[in-house]
């Protein structure tokens, strides 16, 4: 298993952890994308499909962030905590933004925008 193997599945646990109960089964379809965003930012996005849920791990701001996908009405949306409080990746087709959000406190901003895949 090489480094960037391992530091998906590491994400992935902490991801289960976080989020739910993970089972990623040799069937699991896994994709890793790049997103060029405004100002030069780069994503790395890890996508993680399977019969237990989605999940994507992002690299942003020099880490690694699980977040399990949650309900959106249109594209999908990625939240790092079930209750809305911390990153937000939403993606519709080969865009996508990243925001923080604090749904407790009824707050959001927006991190990054104009994210397209490379």
């Amino acid at each position: 298993m090489t480094a960037t193997h391992f530091g998906v599945w590491r994400a992935v646990a902490t991801a289960s952890f976080l989020l739910t109960p993970l089972s990623v089964s040799a069937e699991a379809l896994i994709d890793t994308l790049r997103y060029r965003c405004e100002r030069g930012a780069m994503v790395w996005a890890t996508y993680i499909n399977g019969d237990e849920g989605s999940f994507a791990v992002i690299h942003v701001e020099g880490q690694q962030v699980a977040l399990g996908q949650v309900i959106s009405g249109s594209g999908a949306k990625y939240a790092q905590a079930p209750d809305g409080a911390g990153y937000v990746w939403w993606t519709k087709g080969d865009e996508a933004f990243l925001m923080w959000e604090d749904a407790p406190n009824n707050t959001d901003e927006t991190l990054l925008s104009q994210c397209r895949t490379m």
